[in-house]
């Protein structure tokens, strides 16, 4: 039988000669059938869960099936189970060939680790309701007899309680409203400007500024951008429009009024002011999407696009160049991208109405 034979019934096919005693030869055949069956060899390619999640968000995860063996499978699907954790789905994959692969996503809606079911949440406290739970995704599937077989992957994260994002200016911050927030380049060694620069006269705030190369689109149109990672209270006072988020691992971003000039269609074709205004005055409407740039894969020709959805907290008038995420975030995708957090810039508020014109 040859090596690379296809696994199911094979019929084998027997001669045979012989003589009987008294010397009369006799021929003939026999046919039987050959079971050829060959290991099957699956394996779960999943995303990490994030090492905390928040409540009410909806988490994507995305997993990919790899069929190993020599042999096809089927009705292979993937589920999720896990305290506090509720897949708005299942996903079906359905059968596939020998040496290939699928994709798929499942979206999970995060609650908390007292809640029953999506709505019922029996926990009374915070100390309940939040903090470490486990879970499990499991990859079925069934040979070409129907037998069901099993590949199980368990995974932790913590659920923290919703943080909601409101650039609504108070009364008592409008009373002295006269102040700019500038960016400074900081030059490397010399990061105790950080320190100095707060004692100057007239400079309310110094905040540390970390910058992610990234792309975004909206409505067929794409740009490369630093997103600019800072302590979003210190641009309240130039916020033109705000509408209240939820912060979790979701990307919170603010634009600035002409930060988006530079978006370009698919043939290269620069964006118009009215369609900069168009999304700009429907940034709540519109499905904004993002993705990290990883400089070394780029070099390496190995970059693979990923994009994700983000949210839209606000408009600013000044800085308008820019677009703008919580520290934290920043934090959280630095690491991921280069394992460090370098600051590069900061961020300068001037509060004082003679301190700005001179």
């Amino acid at each position: 039988m040859a090596a690379d034979a296809e696994s199911g019934v094979i019929p084998l096919t027997f001669d045979f000669n012989y003589e009987d005693k008294e010397g009369t030869g006799i021929s003939g055949q026999e046919t039987a059938n050959l079971s050829v069956a060959y290991p099957i060899k699956m394996e779960l390619d999943a995303a990490e869960i994030p090492p905390f999640v928040y409540a009410s968000e909806t988490q994507e995860l995305c997993v990919k099936a790899l069929n190993l063996s020599r042999t096809g499978v089927y009705n292979v699907r993937t589920s999720l189970s896990g305290t506090g954790l509720f897949p708005m789905e299942d996903i079906f994959i359905g059968n596939m060939e020998a040496g290939t692969e699928r994709p798929g996503t499942m979206r999970i809606y995060v609650g908390t680790r007292t809640m029953t079911e999506i709505g019922t949440d029996v926990g009374k406290s915070d100390e309940e309701k939040y903090g470490e739970v486990k879970g499990t995704i499991t990859l079925k599937y069934e040979d070409a007899k129907g037998k069901t077989y099993e590949i199980e992957r368990d995974f932790r994260t913590e659920i923290k309680k919703a943080q909601i994002l409101s650039l609504t200016v108070n009364e008592e911050a409008e009373t002295n409203s006269w102040q700019i927030s500038v960016f400074v380049i900081i030059i490397v060694g010399h990061e105790e400007f950080l320190e100095e620069a707060g004692q100057i006269p007239g400079i309310r705030s110094v905040t540390p500024v970390i910058e992610i190369p990234a792309k975004i689109r909206a409505e067929g149109y794409t740009m490369e951008i630093s997103l600019q990672g800072v302590d979003l209270t210190e641009l309240i006072m130039t916020v033109k429009e705000s509408n209240e988020v939820q912060v979790g691992n979701t990307p919170v971003l603010i634009l600035g009024e002409n930060s988006i000039a530079m978006m370009e269609d698919v043939n290269g074709h620069k964006i118009s002011e009215k369609k900069q205004k168009g999304l700009l005055d429907c940034y709540q409407e519109i499905d904004w999407q993002y993705c990290l740039v990883d400089i070394d894969k780029i070099e390496s020709n190995d970059e693979l696009e990923d994009w994700e959805s983000c949210l839209i907290a606000g408009i600013l008038s000044s800085p308008a160049d820019g677009i703008y995420l919580p520290y934290e975030q920043a934090e959280n995708y630095a690491e991921k991208l280069s394992g460090q957090t370098p600051i590069t810039r900061i961020l300068v508020t001037v509060q004082g109405e003679k301190i700005i014109k001179k």
